[in-house]
């Protein structure tokens, strides 16, 4: 669904493409509860944590748009946009 803007970037940004859980190459938990807007802002928080992300620019689509505005400004007081395409 990204691989338009991903090529696009790619140059001059470091990217990085989330699968939500149900999605693609991510776990599906046979628990509805599992798949919580609080886990999955959770889950993209993690993400950008093992992945050492100082400042983000987050877009997403759809449902996504509503978790990237809950996702929590990074640690430091670092930059922080969030953007709901």
């Amino acid at each position: 669904m990204w691989q338009g803007q991903l090529e696009a970037l790619s140059d001059c940004y470091h990217l990085i493409a989330f699968d939500m859980r149900g999605h693609d190459r991510s776990d599906s938990p046979d628990d509805p509860a599992q798949y919580s807007h609080e886990l999955t802002i959770g889950d993209m928080s993690s993400v950008l944590d093992a992945c050492s992300v100082r400042r983000a620019v987050i877009g997403g689509l759809s449902v996504g748009r509503v978790h990237v505005a809950g996702v929590p400004p990074r640690p430091s007081g670092a930059n922080h946009r969030a953007g709901a395409v």
